[in-house]
Formats: structure tokens, sequence, C-alpha cells
């Protein structure tokens, strides 16, 4: 396939959005695209809670508050409107939406409180966790039912631990050697969690500082990596690691550990392990990073200088302009998309959205009028329905699917 087919300068005319909503931050989307959950732009500063700021002070990056005003929190369908009330704060980027969009799980609270609460459209909000299980605690993931949530808490001696949550059957401790659950499986049955076996409570920070900054270069002594089925005995899969990517559909796992001399990133499930080197076939120099579909059948890698899309049938190396670490497929990965530098006027850098259709070819170019600083993209499971969302507040919805003929 001719790399100039993927190319945005190339691309077919931009798509005009289905549905365009300002003055609305977009936090978290379901899998259809079509229920969102969002709160009001404008008030965005950073919460002032000392005891819990100096709490959660040694778990991330100096300078980076985790912690952000919801004013209006809310869901909203197509111009309906749910509004949430009871929380002050939440956690930045801990929202987690059921596949449907139905059930919320989200690390939230007011008046210095951190709690991990489940919160179902239309009833009252619920307390995962027993108030003296926990000082502060709040959510990693939840599974496409909404009926099983993963997080970590903080407890009375300030020691991060993580929990799993059932529904039904209630929290429990994540099992030696686990040390906090970095996402769950679609069908709830397992998780993804960092662990280790020695000198756990320096390894437990470390933990935590890459579920509250994963951006956070790795260091040598990071915790490793494991899967573990619910009830089994865990999987580990690196001793000193740190996951990049999780197909919670498949169970495969990208991960990063330091070899002698250099970093190595791996894909792997269990006892299969594939260098990511390899994979790339030396048309990445170096992979460092990566994006995979849900269902593991679709894989990104990103190396120093460039970038490599892989699927069961093609290999496309991602062209130039196109932001590597943007790349969202949709969960059978038979869709990709991604932002992509625009110079729409002399002197204007603005983040426009690309999509593709990976097994027809088909490919678009979409921007949200009036938004030249677009910062998050959000597509749908079967990869149809895109959400361009703004950095400062405000979303745009298309339509991809194609036309039905007569």
């Amino acid at each position: 396939m001719a790399l100039a087919l993927l190319a945005p300068a190339v691309l077919a005319a931009a798509v005009a959005p289905q549905l365009v909503v300002d003055g609305q931050v977009l936090l978290a989307q379901s899998a259809d695209g079509r229920v969102r959950l969002v709160h009001r732009a404008g008030d965005r500063a950073a919460v002032s809670v000392p005891a819990l700021t100096r709490a959660l002070a040694p778990y991330h990056r100096a300078g980076r508050e985790p912690l952000v005003r919801v004013p209006a929190l809310a869901w909203e369908q197509e111009r309906r409107v749910t509004p949430l009330d009871g929380f002050d704060y939440l956690l930045a980027g801990s929202a987690r939406l059921s596949a449907d969009g139905g059930t919320l799980a989200v690390g939230a609270g007011r008046e210095g409180a951190l709690d991990a609460w489940l919160i179902r459209r239309g009833q009252a909000p619920e307390r995962m966790l027993p108030t003296a299980m926990a000082r502060y605690s709040s959510v990693t993931d939840i599974s496409a039912d909404g009926r099983t949530v993963v997080g970590w808490l903080l407890d009375r001696q300030s020691v991060a631990r993580g929990f799993l949550w059932r529904e039904r059957r209630g929290v429990r401790l994540l099992p030696d050697p686990l040390l906090l659950p970095l996402a769950v499986s679609a069908d709830g049955t397992g998780l993804l969690a960092s662990s280790d076996r020695e000198d756990r409570d320096s390894l437990r920070r470390k933990a935590l500082s890459a579920v509250l900054d994963p951006d956070a270069a790795l260091l040598p002594g990071d915790p490793g990596v494991s899967l573990w089925r619910i009830g089994e005995s865990p999987t580990q899969l690196a001793a000193e690691g740190r996951a990049l990517a999780y197909a919670r559909l498949q169970g495969a796992v990208l991960w990063r550990t330091r070899e002698p001399g250099r970093l190595t990133v791996r894909l792997g499930h269990e006892s299969q392990t594939f260098e990511a080197d390899a994979l790339a076939a030396g048309q990445v120099d170096r992979v460092s990073g990566g994006t995979m579909a849900a269902n593991g059948h679709a894989l990104l890698l990103r190396g120093r200088r460039n970038s490599v899309l892989l699927t069961p049938m093609q290999k496309l190396p991602l062209p130039a302009g196109l932001l590597a670490d943007s790349v969202t497929f949709s969960s059978d990965g038979r869709h990709v998309a991604a932002l992509f530098r625009a110079s729409d006027r002399p002197g204007e850098r603005a983040l426009r959205a690309w999509w593709r259709d990976l097994t027809q070819g088909d490919s678009r170019r979409l921007r949200c009028a009036g938004d030249p600083a677009a910062g998050r993209l959000f597509l749908s499971a079967d990869g149809y329905r895109l959400t361009l969302a703004g950095q400062a507040g405000g979303y745009c919805v298309f339509d991809l699917a194609p036309e039905v003929q007569p």
C-alpha cells in the first residue's frame, strides 16, 4: 500500500461534524460514543487541599497537581444533560465509564476527601471502600459491564495498596505479589498490575507514581509487570518493567523493561513473548513505546524518529506529521485515528484529527471549526464515531460510517 495514501496532505476533503458542543470539557465516553461525562469549561484551576496535596506529593512529579475542579459535572447524551452533584473536585484522568456509559467509576471528593466512587446513572453515588479501610482512594479502570473496578488506596499509614471491587462481593486487596492494578479486562475476569516480591514499600511508591504520572521515565528498580486471572496465581511477565498497552479483550500486553545498556519493548501474553524491534523489522529505529487495539490485532510501535502500524495483513510506516502518542484504535483494530499538525494559515500550527479504515483504505481529515488546539481523541468501539475534544473545552462528534447504498 502506497505511503501517500496515509499522508494527511492528500486525504479526502474534511468531514463536517455531526455534533458541535461548546463550553464543555470531555472527560470520558461510552463505547458507542453517544454517552459522555463532561463538566463546564472555564474553572479548571487546581484545587487547594493542603492535607491531600501533601499526601499525594511523593507520588507524582513536583508541580503536577492531580486534582481539578469539576463545575457542573454531568452526563451528556445528544444535548440531554443529567447533572451529577456532590463533588467539588476529581483526580484528573481517573474517570472511567462502563461500555454503555451508564456506570461511572472515579476518584473524587470534597472538603479534603478523596474516595473511589461508583455512580450509576440516576442513582446515588456509592463509596466503594469502607472509610476505615483507606485514608484516600481512587480508580484506575472499570470492566465493560461496570461490575468490576480496580484502583488504589493509601491506608492510614499512607502505604499504597491495590484493590479489586466486584458487584455483590465488595472490595478486597490485591494478593501478593501484585502491587497496584493498571487495567482490568473487558469481561472483569483478569487484570494487569505492577508486581514484585522485594522492598514492597518503595515499590508501591514507584508503582503509584506511574499511575498518577504515566509519562514519567522508566527508572532502574521499577516494579515488574504481571497478569492475574482472578482466582488463580498471578503470571509475572517481567521482574522489572512498565506496562505500555493492554488489550482488554484479548489480554496481550506491551511492556518496556531495562536491559543491559538499553531499554527493550516486548509484546506478550503469558508464555508467548515477542521483541518489538523484531516485529518492527527494521522500519523503526529502536522501539520505545506503543499503542494496541483492545483485541490485540493492531499495534503501533513508536521509535526515536518514526513509527510503524502493524496489523495481521499489513505493516505501514506512520507518516511524518502524525502524532504517534495520540494514536487510538477501534476495539477490533480495523480503524485508527490520530492527531496531526496542520498549517491552515501562515503561522498557525493547529491540531487536527486523521482517521483511516485499515481494511478498506478510506481516510478522512477532521477539524472542529474555531478550535485550533484540539487535544484529545475518542474513538467508538466500532471505529465509526470519532470525538475531537479541545484542550480548553468544547468538542465535535463525527459520524464516519459508510453510506448505505439503496
